[in-house]
């Protein structure tokens, strides 16, 4: 890594509008150590895991990330004080409840199978479908490939003016 210039990854689950108000903390982190700060974003969660190969100055990580992060020796901040951002399911209009098999689309992470076990209690058989991003989950609930899929709230609010 060059000296001046300081890299900052985000994980993908940070939206376009996620990127926009960390500008702000980036313009400031840059200002005070008088150093460029390169954002680093990823397409898919395939290219994130490669996260832990590189050496970045900072990182914003997922939960499972940030402990694979911390075992290669970075320190963990926690998360800013006023982001509300949490696992959420959505829900395709095609569903029914009387459904024999539900798909669910999720990200292909340990994090990511947290909630899932709360659908197995309600839930005897569902088929799991990994996507690569956020945006192909979404994509999946809308065409009805799947029953639900499980994004971040800041996904979720990108969706406002949309019903799936």
């Amino acid at each position: 890594m060059q000296n001046n210039v300081l890299n900052f990854a985000f994980c993908l689950h940070c939206s376009e509008r996620d990127i926009k108000q960390w500008e702000n903390i980036v313009y400031s982190i840059s200002s005070i150590l008088k150093k460029e700060v390169n954002i680093v974003l990823f397409k898919d969660f395939v290219e994130e895991e490669k996260i832990t190969e590189f050496d970045y100055h900072i990182v914003y990580a997922n939960p499972d990330t940030s402990l694979k992060l911390w075992e290669k020796g970075y320190i963990l901040l926690g998360k800013l004080k006023n982001d509300i951002n949490s696992l959420c399911s959505i829900t395709s209009l095609s569903y029914s409840s009387k459904k024999e098999l539900i798909n669910i689309a999720l990200i292909n992470s340990k994090y990511f199978l947290i909630p899932l076990l709360l659908y197995k209690k309600k839930y005897k058989n569902f088929h799991l479908i990994f996507a690569k991003n956020y945006e192909e989950i979404i994509d999946l609930v809308k065409k009805g490939i799947a029953d639900f899929g499980f994004i971040y709230t800041s996904n979720l609010r990108e969706l406002e003016d949309e019903k799936i």
